[in-house]
């Protein structure tokens, strides 16, 4: 969600700038504020990768599109990754949240390090699975770490098939993923 948020906010100011401050059309220079709603808003990389760009009319655009078609496609793929691993991140987090199986009994963050107590039990005992302690900690980092905790494996297994999926452009029910999951995690992602 802080993701998100933060996103959101980034995506806020851009704008807003766009608007107070004519930008050069990239093709013919006059100023403009209309910027080419494919690409922008595209997360960066590195800083300063993923500029603006924009035109004073459609025909400026269509004329730039030879030269503006291989970056414009390479910023559409960064907003699809992002959206994935957004979906995907709330998917994982809603799953464990439902189906926790560690039985913490603290957590506490010392000298910026994160510390989850938990109850030691005997190899040979079966772990109990249940819903994620959330009265332990307030701070949503803390819980999202404290959910993921050496998950790789259960990650890849539950959000392999929805990956494929969301990297083709399909629908976010996929039937490896149980339904109440998915809609918990349209619920954090929207």
């Amino acid at each position: 969600r802080f993701f998100n948020i933060a996103l959101i906010a980034a995506a806020r100011f851009v704008f807003k700038m766009a608007l107070k401050s004519p930008a050069e059309c990239a093709n013919c220079g006059t100023g403009t504020k209309t910027m080419c709603s494919r690409c922008s808003h595209a997360p960066e990389y590195q800083s300063g990768d993923s500029r603006v760009v924009f035109y004073c009319s459609r025909e400026c655009q269509v004329m730039d599109w030879p030269n503006h078609k291989v970056y414009c496609k390479n910023m559409q793929q960064r907003k699809i990754l992002l959206r994935a691993a957004q979906v995907l991140k709330a998917a994982m987090l809603a799953y464990r949240e439902i189906v926790y199986d560690v039985d913490l009994t603290k957590i506490e963050c010392r000298d910026g390090v994160l510390y989850l107590h938990q109850k030691q039990r005997p190899v040979s005992s079966q772990s109990k699975r249940g819903p994620f302690p959330n009265h332990m900690t307030d701070n949503i980092e803390h819980k999202e770490a404290a959910l993921v905790k050496s998950q790789s494996t259960a990650a890849m297994a539950l959000l392999g098939p929805l990956t494929r999926r969301l990297l083709r452009g399909k629908e976010l029910y996929s039937p490896h993923v149980p339904k109440r999951v998915v809609a918990k995690a349209k619920q954090v992602y929207h």
